[in-house]
């Protein structure tokens, strides 16, 4: 997203060769011509989901014209979030679920992560890859700050921490 994509094809042939790229439109169902776009590149300086689409390039030569296969301009939209994990307190034995809201293309990858006691190193929660981190029921061993990475091919993006307190009961 906002980078430069681009399509580019070869063609060969006898005289003085035209390309006019074309964009289909699925509203329409018809190919388009892309307005400027009369070389072998295709480029766009800084790609937005209007600029997505399935292109296809018309080669000419003047007596004839070949439209070559079509082929997809897509973009990556690295990880934002919408919504981040909050802090709680609790008491031990409750259910919990830690959550977050995020977005990006292609789909994301999700790892919680919980701070180690060092205060500096995170340590990845096993099996904890959705949107959600979910506690069945708390212990003390459960408290610590918590923050969720997310990834895709764009780029990665990590949360904000949550404090997560619990509150137990005196043990003699």
């Amino acid at each position: 997203s906002g980078q430069t994509g681009s399509l580019a094809i070869t063609a060969n042939g006898g005289g003085l060769i035209t390309y006019q790229w074309q964009k289909y439109g699925s509203k329409k169902r018809t190919w388009m011509d892309v307005e400027g776009a009369t070389v072998s590149t295709f480029e766009v300086s800084a790609m937005g989901s209007s600029d997505e689409g399935t292109y296809r390039c018309a080669v000419s030569n003047g007596p004839s014209t070949k439209i070559s296969k079509s082929a997809k301009l897509s973009m990556y939209v690295p990880p934002t979030f919408q919504t981040h994990p909050r802090d709680y307190k609790m008491m031990e034995f409750s259910k919990l679920t830690l959550k977050i809201k995020a977005s990006g293309t292609p789909s994301l990858a999700y790892q919680w992560q919980k701070l180690g006691t060092d205060g500096v190193t995170w340590a990845d929660v096993s099996r904890a890859n959705k949107s959600e981190l979910s506690f069945s029921k708390l212990y003390k061993v459960h408290a610590g700050n918590y923050r969720v990475v997310a990834t895709n091919a764009g780029g990665t993006t990590t949360s904000n921490e949550a404090e997560l307190v619990v509150y137990y009961a005196p043990r003699i």
